[in-house]
């Protein structure tokens, strides 16, 4: 057994928490509205906080429509107060229930990348830290899987959708609002630009990638939203093209996107095949990953298996061989779950 089912008092406490933070209209925190006199006449902003850092914006002069706004604003504000406090309390039931928490660092790095609107723009948590999220909404608790990776992978598509909202930021900026020794880690190329960004005084790596398209490629792709580079990664869209809301508890509770759970494991088949010698040890911690995640599967949602099986067909035969390579190097039921749902 990879997994230990963690109590109905859980699952409830992380969809309180998830409903909570998906219904929660107001970004950011410690909202208020305030005025500032220039040459004797009064002009209205709003100052909120991301991170450890405040920031305002401007809304008007002082007319009755602005004032009207900021009484609508301030009625927010209380109610916002009221649901982060009721937040704050479910955080702490979900922790105390079994559910993963994030160190203060990690915590930090996605409340400013959550607040900066990337999530909402189609940004996916992928790798370990998708792992640890994945085992919070199944409810599980993993077995033998202490080590925590100090890498958190944030997968990006090279263009939004339109339908989601525009995202416009400096990702190297955006981290700094976590801590301010962020820097650039040089790629082996000196040439081309940095996709991972070290925090010096929390020893953590945050690093970028986005779907490789075409012909094989390690050339950094600029993502002109983020004013960055990620790394192309071959059948990344797979992973993220059925990307979930998440809660994570920490603080008053934030709001992210990670992989599919079934995407999820069988990506990690076909990446554990794709890792050169000199990785093998990633590699078996990817198909220990995998195999994880499917025998919850099996045993909850079974059917989520084959729905990420037939996508995986559409993936085209290279995908599928890679995948189907894998399943021989573990067990051998979950091997054949993941067969069947291939051939169906």
């Amino acid at each position: 057994m990879r997994y230990t089912s963690l109590a109905p008092s859980a699952q409830v406490a992380y969809a309180d928490l998830l409903t909570s933070l998906y219904n929660s209209a107001i970004p950011g925190r410690g909202t208020s509205c305030f005025t500032r006199n220039v040459k004797g006449r009064d002009y209205w902003y709003l100052q909120y906080t991301i991170g450890p850092s405040k920031r305002s914006c401007y809304l008007g002069p002082d007319t009755d429509s602005i004032r009207e706004l900021v009484v609508k604003c301030r009625q927010k504000q209380d109610e916002d107060k009221r649901q982060r406090s009721g937040r704050k309390r479910m955080v702490a039931t979900c922790i105390a229930t079994g559910l993963q928490a994030l160190s203060p660092a990690e915590a930090r790095v996605y409340e400013v990348l959550a607040q900066s609107g990337l999530f909402e723009a189609g940004a996916v948590i992928a790798g370990t830290h998708a792992f640890l999220h994945i085992g919070n909404m199944l409810c599980v608790q993993w077995e033998h899987f202490a080590a925590r990776t100090k890498d958190v992978d944030i997968a990006q598509k090279q263009t939004i959708a339109v339908a989601s909202p525009p995202v416009n930021m400096d990702f190297r900026e955006t981290l700094a609002r976590a801590d301010k020794g962020v820097f650039p880690v040089p790629a082996l190329d000196s040439r081309q630009p940095s996709t991972r960004f070290a925090l010096r005084n929390q020893d953590l790596i945050v690093s970028l990638l986005t779907p490789l398209r075409g012909r094989p490629s390690s050339k950094p792709v600029l993502l002109k939203g983020l004013n960055a580079a990620a790394e192309p990664v071959r059948y990344l869209d797979y992973l993220i093209e059925d990307s979930q809301p998440a809660a994570v508890p920490a603080g008053t509770g934030l709001l992210i996107r990670i992989p599919s759970p079934s995407r999820f494991a069988l990506h990690k088949l076909v990446v554990s095949q794709r890792r050169p010698v000199a990785f093998a040890a990633k590699g078996r911690k990817d198909l220990a990953q995998a195999a994880a995640v499917l025998e919850v599967l099996k045993d909850l949602r079974p059917g989520d298996i084959e729905l990420a099986g037939a996508a995986a067909v559409r993936m085209g035969n290279k995908f599928v061989k890679q995948m189907l390579a894998a399943t021989k190097l573990i067990d051998e039921e979950l091997g054949a779950l993941v067969r069947e749902a291939v051939v169906r």
